[in-house]
């Protein structure tokens, strides 16, 4: 009887390193997915600090930004952990990469029973704080009991906010008797699009060039970890009658001068990305009557407002 559990926890504990070595091995041959899998049936098993890292990075490298922060940031609020303890300044580090690709957006109604889906997600019933997004185009749908969803896509720069407003009207006098409201086609203020889109130019090549550069800058980070594990590690570069430098002193040079490569991207990046920020936010939009850009869709009784 004794023994019995003691078996049961062995039996749990090897298959819970199994399912973590497993992961990290798949991550070293860049299956991400079939890793993050691993991950979470390991975190499924023992829930761990050290295991919510893995599911973030894991979906860090695929693209799942919102997920990715919210794992890192529940990993990072462990005080206790050893294992975060020590990584902490790297898992920071990539946290700041992480919130880099995430916006900010707020959806406004004046229906109280409406709801809030992102990307085919639930998100809520309105209102809501601010949602976390990834930045890109963004697919909001509001949805109300007995009226048709108003869908819309938006783009949200990186380390900004955006802020959507969705009004319902009230119905017509002859739909308020039950008779079928007249269609009518969309109905916008006269715009032209091509001035404003010929000065977008320049904003969108500086915000590729700002994507390009920190995208070097992460690789030469990478490059510059593994130089530096090579090199500090004494089973490689530390034994016999050579010294560390005279037996791994290219490692030392290649993390020396990739470090350099990653703060100028890093540094370019910003610059590149601020420069085209800039340019969205002064260049000059439609002419327009009020502060705002108002643009409305009257279709069975249901009027849409989108603010820039």
């Amino acid at each position: 009887m004794l023994a019995a559990p003691a078996a049961r926890t062995e039996t749990a504990t090897d298959s819970w390193d199994s399912l973590v070595e497993a992961g990290v091995q798949l991550r070293r041959e860049a299956r991400d997915l079939a890793a993050l899998d691993k991950f979470q049936s390991a975190n499924a098993l023992a829930p761990r600090p050290r295991i919510l890292t893995q599911i973030a990075l894991a979906e860090q490298a695929l693209g799942r930004w919102v997920a990715a922060e919210e794992h890192l940031q529940g990993a990072l609020a462990s005080q206790e952990d050893a294992w975060i303890r020590d990584h902490r300044v790297e898992l920071e580090q990539a946290l700041a990469t992480i919130e880099q690709h995430l916006g900010l957006l707020t959806v406004e109604t004046n229906a109280p029973d409406a709801e809030l889906w992102i990307d085919g997600t639930r998100r809520g019933p309105l209102p809501l704080a601010a949602q976390r997004v990834a930045s890109g185009s963004v697919r909001i749908e509001v949805r109300r009991p007995g009226g048709e969803p108003v869908e819309r896509t938006v783009d949200v720069l990186a380390g900004t906010q955006l802020t959507e407003h969705v009004e319902f009207v009230a119905p017509a006098p002859a739909e308020a008797h039950g008779a079928a409201p007249p269609r009518s086609a969309p109905v916008a203020a006269p715009r032209d699009h091509r001035t404003r889109e010929s000065s977008l130019t320049p904003a969108w090549v500086m915000l590729g060039g700002a994507g390009v550069l920190l995208a070097g800058a992460i690789a030469a980070q990478v490059i510059h970890e593994t130089a530096t594990a090579h090199y500090n590690d004494d089973a490689l570069c530390f034994y016999g009658d050579l010294s560390r430098d005279e037996r791994c002193g290219a490692y030392r040079g290649r993390a020396e001068t990739a470090q350099t490569l990653a703060v100028l991207g890093y540094v370019g990046a910003g610059v590149l990305g601020g420069a085209s920020v800039v340019l969205f936010v002064t260049l000059p939009s439609s002419p327009r009557t009020t502060g705002t850009t108002t643009t409305s869709v009257r279709s069975m009784g249901l009027e849409i407002r989108g603010e820039l």
